[in-house]
């Protein structure tokens, strides 16, 4: 257990020993794990009387003491090489420079603007900076051998693409192939989307890049590379209109400001390195939390040669590809990164054969070595692999028994319904050959009466086996799955008046009225070709079960969130057999129909208006008859 003497030694004296080292006083403190004697004389006890009071002074004011100790630890100098001129492309650096967060870790940031004609990520690679910002070029590097180390990713998509004015009438960058391009170096993104549009770059008009928008405002040029969060701004306030082609619109989708260092600096100062990155991080983080002081920091402080609103716009575009409300700024992908490597060998612009280990910051390594988790991810691959094929198999046994009974069901259902439409197009077809031999025996001395009754059966039969065709043709559209059709809005009364003329003369043939309701301005959702066969059907099945001199009734009601049209004669209704046939599914229906004599028709509409999200009811009306209702939505 400590003793107090120990905890008084350890927290109060020792900032007490690093001060006074600082000062040249240390030889005149007492030792502490000697018993203290008060000796030596007035100027000793004086002089220990200060030292006393100073080490009080010192332990209530812990954090005074510690800001004195901080100024006196020296920082360690690091530089950091910039793609560009100060602008908010840097702001993470800039804040967390200014905000004192590099200092916070001991160390002093000197933050280079990149020059014209300089190459800023050789400026790592060569010694002459410890971190610099670069684009995936990174990953060539890798590949020729030399230990560049991604320590984050700013962004999460890249803001490279190829700027051309609009009224040059460029639809596609094939027609950029003859026109002077101005693309800056470390462009192999743009490159391997050239590649990617099947140009041969080799054949296209590449010139230095001047980095100044005016090239191609003054058309001096046909394209430049550029920023979707810079130059767009400086086309806009010249009244230019422009275009941007991206990479990522051909599927290349890079990463984009990615922070960098060499590997033997990441060696030699794992902490240095680490402590450089959280404060940047910290610096992103402020920059995009508080966009308009950070703004007025990059003009002020490192006299950024843009305007206040031309950072303002530049800032809002930064935010979007860097996505900090999405993930954490830095963050990045192995995966992704292997999807980049391998876009380049795909291009031929890196071996096909990629270790990106070492290439990417790990701040927490693994204590397994690679291949461990490479094995595992394999063994865990073919296991997927393995149960997705017995899934499959399955799935596909499954699939074929499915449609072995199915296709069982279809020839059933078709052959039934082959034997009702034959039943019933007999009658239609006999009546009208029936009628025609009557006028050939009979041509001599029929009536011109009996001509016109014969006249109208004869043309009666017609239309009934047409109906009947009709309806065969509207079956064979609802089994066809590709022949969905979509609801619209359907007018009713045009189809309620085409079928009333359709049976108007047998009716009267038969002295049986037909009422109607008036339709106009009604409307419904659904497929007027399928109401048309529904309602037809209605009033053919009506008609032929209403006695002579009897009322065949066409209204509507309106509900809250439907239209009904209701058909209703005064026959003799449904038997409660037939009832059943419109509970069952529709081959069952079919079936019934069959038994029954009583064709495919109806089962036929319920199919038609299930088809239209509706329904269809049938009920025997009290005063004696049936009432079809067709239920559908308003439209």
């Amino acid at each position: 257990m400590l003793s107090w003497h120990h905890c008084y030694s350890d927290l109060c004296l020792g900032p007490v020993v690093k001060l006074y080292h600082s000062v040249g006083m240390a030889h005149t403190l007492p030792n502490t794990d000697d018993k203290m004697e008060l000796t030596g004389g007035w100027a000793s006890l004086l002089k220990f009387s200060g030292i006393v009071w100073l080490t009080v002074w010192v332990c209530l004011a812990p954090q005074s003491a510690a800001a004195i100790d901080q100024r006196t630890i020296p920082l360690t100098d690091v530089s950091l090489q910039l793609k560009w001129t100060h602008q908010f492309q840097f702001a993470g650096y800039l804040m967390a420079r200014h905000l004192g967060y590099y200092t916070d870790v001991g160390l002093n940031v000197e933050i280079r603007e990149a020059t014209t004609g300089q190459k800023p990520m050789q400026e790592v690679t060569e010694g002459r900076a410890h971190f610099g910002v670069g684009n995936t070029d990174l990953l060539l590097m890798h590949n020729n051998g030399i230990p560049v180390v991604v320590l984050a990713t700013i962004f999460q998509h890249s803001p490279v693409a190829l700027l051309v004015r609009d009224d040059q009438n460029v639809a596609n960058i094939h027609q950029l192939a003859e026109r002077p391009l101005m693309i800056e170096p470390h462009s192999s993104e743009l490159m391997a989307y050239f590649s990617k549009e099947g140009i041969n770059t080799d054949a296209l008009n590449f010139v230095e890049h001047s980095f100044d928008t005016r090239e191609l405002i003054d058309n001096e040029v046909g394209a430049m590379s550029a920023y979707i969060t810079d130059e767009p701004y400086e086309m806009a306030k010249a009244n230019i209109a422009y275009k941007l082609f991206t990479p990522i619109s051909s599927g290349i989708d890079f990463y984009g400001d990615n922070l960098f260092t060499m590997q033997n600096t990441l060696e030699q100062n794992p902490e240095l390195v680490l402590g450089f990155l959280e404060a940047t991080k910290k610096g992103w983080a402020y920059a995009f939390n508080n966009v308009e002081e950070t703004v007025d920091v990059i003009l002020k402080e490192y006299n950024a040669t843009k305007s206040r609103e031309h950072l303002l716009f530049e800032a809002e575009r930064t935010k979007i590809l860097v996505m900090p409300d999405v993930v954490e700024v830095g963050y990045m992908n192995p995966a992704r990164w292997e999807q980049i490597a391998r876009t380049y060998a795909e291009l031929g612009l890196i071996s096909k054969k990629q270790d990106i280990s070492k290439f990417l910051y790990n701040p927490n390594p693994d204590l397994l070595p690679s291949w461990t988790w490479q094995a595992l991810g394999a063994i865990l691959m073919g296991a997927l692999a393995t149960f997705s094929l017995v899934a499959y198999l399955i799935r596909i046994n499954r699939k074929l028994r499915s449609s072995q009974r199915q296709l069982i069901e279809l020839n059933q259902h078709k052959e039934l319904l082959l034997s009702i439409i034959s039943h019933d197009l007999k009658n239609p077809i006999y009546a009208v050959r029936n009628f025609g031999n009557m006028f050939a025996e009979q041509a001599q001395t029929i009536s011109r009466d009996k001509i016109g009754e014969y006249g109208r059966l004869i043309s009666f039969g017609i239309d009934t086996a047409m109906g009947i065709l009709d309806n065969l043709q509207q079956w064979f559209v609802l089994q066809s799955k590709s022949n969905i059709t979509n609801n619209i809005r359907v007018e009713l009364a045009p189809i309620i008046q085409r079928n009333i003329e359709l049976f108007r003369l047998q009716a009267e043939s038969h002295n049986i009225t037909i009422s109607v309701q008036d339709f106009n301005g009604v409307a419904v959702l659904g497929n007027e070709w399928r109401i048309d066969t529904v309602i037809r059907n209605l009033i053919s099945n009506a008609y032929k079960n209403a006695p002579q001199g009897s009322l065949i009734d066409l209204h509507g009601v309106s509900n809250k969130d439907y239209f009904e049209i209701m058909v209703e004669d005064t026959g003799p209704g449904m038997s409660v057999e037939t009832f059943k046939i419109f509970q069952t599914p529709d081959a069952e229906a079919l079936e019934k129909a069959k038994e029954k004599g009583s064709g495919f028709g109806l089962p036929l509409c319920k199919q038609l208006v299930q088809a239209q999200d509706g329904e269809l009811i049938f009920e025997n009306r009290k005063e004696g008859g049936l009432r079809a209702i067709i239920r559908l939505k308003h439209g």
